[in-house]
């Protein structure tokens, strides 16, 4: 998990508290913690102190807001991020978990009721293969980072940057494909694409990759294995 300041609000039309999804039985470690501060959720349940930076056997009950407050002399920021913590284990789903997931795609993931695969934004399909291309996100493709959506101040900035997008669980608040969290306000790094950049180019020569989509830019190490 990221967790951000609630300061960033400030500059964003929309939520900036990312969300991180993971499955029952697996581990969690909240990222980007600086040390000697304590990390609370919220709301806090009763009479609990911090929690650890580190989870193992996840639970329903380790899904929760998480803050935290970092002061110095003259400031103070709380930063904020979300867990959410699906009822199955990793890859199975439905009446006692006794059913195997389809393989989601693009950081997708399954439904533990239904074992549909749940979206994030951006990308779409049965099993989130197709992205919907530069700039637009929605469950038709239908919504765009327009100047409008943006406000006037941003209309110069590159499309969708700064952006988080929100929609409902297992996903949260993320970044649309290409963008970095916290702040989906720089771009992937060589190497990675997709959602909150969370995927590597691992098939691409060089690892040269569209931040976008994962086509690769100058050739497929195996063609088989490449989607584009």
């Amino acid at each position: 998990m990221v967790l951000v300041p609630v300061e960033a609000a400030k500059n964003t039309p929309t939520p900036t508290v990312p969300t991180v999804t993971n499955s029952v039985i697996e581990e969690f470690t909240r990222e980007n913690i600086p040390e000697n501060v304590t990390v609370y959720q919220v709301p806090a349940s009763a009479g609990a102190g911090g929690v650890t930076k580190a989870l193992k056997n996840l639970t329903h009950q380790d899904a929760a807001l998480n803050a935290y407050e970092v002061k110095n002399a003259t400031d103070s920021v709380k930063y904020y991020g979300r867990l959410v913590v699906r009822s199955c284990p990793k890859h199975r789903y439905g009446i006692g978990c006794a059913q195997w997931c389809p393989d989601c795609l693009n950081t997708g993931e399954c439904h533990p009721r239904s074992g549909g695969c749940v979206c994030a934004p951006g990308t779409h399909g049965n099993r989130c293969q197709d992205y919907c291309g530069r700039g637009r996100y929605g469950d038709d493709c239908s919504k765009n980072c327009s100047a409008e959506l943006r406000g006037r101040e941003r209309a110069d900035l590159p499309i969708c940057d700064g952006l988080t997008v929100c929609t409902h669980d297992l996903q949260g608040c993320s970044c649309l494909p290409g963008f970095m969290r916290p702040y989906c306000n720089i771009v992937c790094p060589d190497g990675w694409y997709g959602p909150s950049c969370a995927l590597r180019c691992n098939y691409c020569v060089d690892r040269n990759c569209s931040r976008d989509d994962g086509r690769c830019l100058i050739g497929c190490r195996d063609p088989a294995l490449c989607t584009h």
